[in-house]
């Protein structure tokens, strides 16, 4: 609070006032906060006459002055805002119609990466030989040699075969080949290119920036890495740059895509390198060395390669395979001092152990009385060096839980981080382990033989103990022993399915729990938010159970596909329950047997789930397998909403056994990728029923994902696209990722 009402006042009466005890001062202090609420309200008000400055809430009241029709809300769920779109109305309008408006317009409503083709333009046609018309695509890498990359192709029928480049981007969002008529309608597959037909290509997944990572040592070739410190090939992502403004449409650069190999062969120099615009980089130099003595491999000295069957590159060369995120030294050439990578991932949503923006959830020292510690192989800047560390194990060690009762351990890095811990809280005491805001550092659990260990608690009386993960990667498991905590909280956190990951994809120990707590927790609450996690070992006598917008995952053991894939029960076998659990927003791998179902809301069950106890709890917009699942009541559920439709239409006929058993298969959820790893993991496939991808309560799909909200995105698009699309033309919305 200020005093500039109170210094406005003569000084005569100041004076006076000084001499009574400022009772004036006082009063004017008290206006003097009505003044300011009132004066940032005035300020606000001259704002929000602008779209770039405007609240939030007024952006719907400027879009009706322009005439504009609002969209499904979908900025509640902090997707993207339609401030974009509001602000470009009327540049949509002075250019309706043009492919590149449309263009933009595709990216601005659904807030993904879009590319649009006029697919008339990709049709072939027969000729004269006297008039033949050459259309002539440019060479998108002029320096490049000839011999590599001829020039061009022509769309005269005929594929130009000499230019790998062309053919590689046959079939494609930017294929420049010329096709024959198809006349279907156009979808994700079929009837592209038509006389009157437009296709929007749209990017779905997101581009998640890693810097300083230490890569997984391959276990099949001495001097062979794994970008991903998981130790599994998945593809790396290009770093999406904004569309130049004299630029008419989107190039590969500028979606958030995996990293097409022949592109990245052919100009290696557009995604490696050291700076925010490139997509990848490989230094020599571990994490525990200095960035400025890092010394970044020369563009040069990289070579594309295919590292399937980690083939050896030439020496004086690293090779680097874009499409499974691997790295190869020539045999001997290991840099000594470790290595050290940069590059993006893709993936669906904020979720798990990620390095996207946690501020609302990173904790703090709000006293004295808390111990606060920075964790990194490298000292930070600003930060004290008596409060910094190397291991998580020596933060642990120097905390002094009698004097200071609760710790905040933050790892400000992405390095990873080979850990034997065991906890031991007492009543009262609340230990914080989280990562520091986009940091996504790896917690690898291993024992004093460095084989996958766990994180255990234990010892002490519990009951008010507190323990807290944070945006962390951790392979390994944990294991919370006999009243050893009262409760533990796990947000953005992944808990590797599986304990870690091979080079083949698969997980090494599928049948490990992720969490194993102790039969005699009876005051125990766990509560696990935008994380995923593998199965949980819980018993039925545990305070509670709370998982929210999460992926709960029990692999399958591919050596043993008969073996039950029990995700959440007080034992692998589900003989007996876990505790009383509420599901929120979570997709589930493997079956579900718990005491209590106190809520199951917008959850996709794969397989069979089981509450002990059905008088209480309620089942709403989820998707449940009828058949082998038994529940409290159920609300608006797949099957049992499409079962009863069709048995109102046939009324008072009951549905044949035949048709009931395809709409149920039918109803079964698809997924684009059902193993974790991977980009789309998790994530429905187009080929999912309608009614499983809009079935949640505010129409959007079942599962982790809902707050995505993919339907009202894709239809806020065709509700443009009919407004600004020209008259005779059909869209195609088309799903690359």
């Amino acid at each position: 609070m200020t005093d500039r009402l109170y210094t406005l006042l003569p000084a005569v009466y100041r004076i006076r006032d000084a001499e009574e005890g400022e009772p004036l001062r006082a009063l004017l202090g008290i206006l003097e906060e009505e003044f300011e609420r009132l004066e940032r309200d005035t300020a606000g008000l001259y704002d929000d006459l602008f779209i770039e400055t405007s609240a939030e809430w007024v952006v719907p009241y400027l879009g009706d002055l322009l005439g504009v029709r609002m969209l499904h809300t979908v900025e509640s769920s902090g997707i993207y805002s339609q401030r974009a779109f509001v602000a470009n109305t009327l540049g949509y309008r002075r250019r309706k119609g043009t492919l590149a408006m449309l263009e933009d317009l595709a990216r601005d409503v659904t807030g993904w990466g879009a590319h649009a083709v006029a697919f008339f333009e990709l049709l072939g046609w027969t000729q004269h030989l006297n008039h033949l018309r050459y259309e002539t695509t440019p060479n998108p890498y002029p320096h490049r040699p000839e011999r590599l990359n001829p020039p061009a192709v022509d769309r005269v029928g005929t594929v130009n075969l000499r230019s790998l480049d062309v053919v590689d981007r046959v079939n494609g969002p930017f294929d420049v080949c010329t096709h024959t008529v198809d006349v279907r309608r156009p979808v994700q597959h079929e009837g592209w290119h038509n006389i009157r037909n437009l296709g929007f290509f749209l990017w779905r997944l997101q581009s998640y920036p890693i810097s300083g990572a230490q890569p997984a040592p391959s276990q099949d070739y001495a001097d062979g890495f794994h970008f991903s410190p998981r130790g599994q090939p998945a593809p790396l992502f290009t770093n999406p740059l904004r569309k130049p403004a004299d630029a008419a449409h989107a190039t590969e650069r500028n979606v958030a895509a995996p990293i097409r190999p022949l592109a990245f062969f052919q100009d290696p120099a557009a995604y490696y390198g050291d700076g925010a615009d490139h997509s990848l980089a490989v230094y020599r130099g571990g994490p525990d060395v200095a960035p400025e003595d890092r010394v970044l491999v020369p563009v040069e000295d990289v070579l594309c390669k295919d590292l399937s069957a980690w083939s050896p590159p030439p020496p004086g060369v690293v090779a680097v395979d874009v499409r499974l995120g691997r790295i190869a030294f020539a045999p001997g050439e290991t840099p000594a001092n470790g290595v050290t990578v940069d590059y993006h991932y893709g993936f669906s949503a904020d979720l798990g152990g990620g390095p996207y923006d946690r501020r609302t959830t990173i904790e703090t020292a709000t006293s004295d009385d808390d111990f606060a510690i920075t964790v990194a192989k490298i000292q930070p800047d600003g930060v004290d060096p008596l409060l910094w560390r190397t291991t998580i194990a020596d933060a642990i060690a120097d905390w002094d839980p009698t004097a200071q009762p609760r710790a905040v351990l933050t790892v400000a890095d992405n390095a990873t981080y080979d850990e034997d811990l065991t906890l031991s809280l007492e009543a009262g005491q609340h230990l914080v382990i989280q990562a520091d805001n986009r940091n996504r550092p790896t917690l690898r659990l291993r024992d004093g033989g460095g084989a996958l260990s766990v994180l255990t608690c234990t010892g002490g009386a519990g009951d008010e103990a507190i323990l807290t993960l944070g945006g962390l990667l951790i392979e390994g498991s944990l294991r919370i022993d006999a009243d050893s905590l009262g409760r533990l909280e796990i947000r953005h956190c992944t808990l590797v399915p599986g304990r870690a990951l091979g080079e083949d994809r698969r997980p090494l120990q599928p049948a490990a729990p992720s969490l194993d707590v102790d039969t005699d927790n009876g005051a125990l609450d766990v509560s696990i938010e935008s994380s995923i996690t593998g199965a949980l070992r819980m018993p039925a006598a545990m305070g509670g159970l709370t998982l929210r917008d999460s992926i709960l995952d029990r692999p399958e053991d591919e050596a043993d596909p008969a073996a039950p894939r029990t995700a959440l029960a007080a034992d692998d076998a589900a003989d007996d329950p876990g505790p009383p659990t509420t599901f929120e927003r979570v997709t589930v791998f493997g079956t579900v047997y718990a005491r209590q179902l106190t809520l199951a809301s917008e959850v996709l069950f794969t397989q069979a789930v089981r509450a002990q106890r059905r008088q209480a709890g309620c089942v709403r917009f989820s998707y449940v397998d009828d058949l082998v699942s038994v529940t409290p009541r159920r609300f608006r559920c797949q099957p049992d909403l499409a079962l009863e439709v069709r048995r109102k239409q046939l009324a008072p006929a009951p549905v044949p056994p035949v048709e009931a058993a395809q709409i149920r298969s039918r109803m079964r959820p698809d997924f684009n990728e059902a193993r974790y790893g991977q980009p789309a993991y998790a994530q429905l496939s187009r080929n999912t029923a309608e009614e499983v991808r809009t079935g949640a309560e505010d129409g959007s799909e079942m599962g982790v994902f809902e707050p995505l909200k993919q339907p009202q995105r894709e239809a806020n698009l065709r509700v443009r696209l009919d407004e600004y699309m020209p008259y005779g033309l059909e869209a195609g919305i088309i799903y690359v990722t």
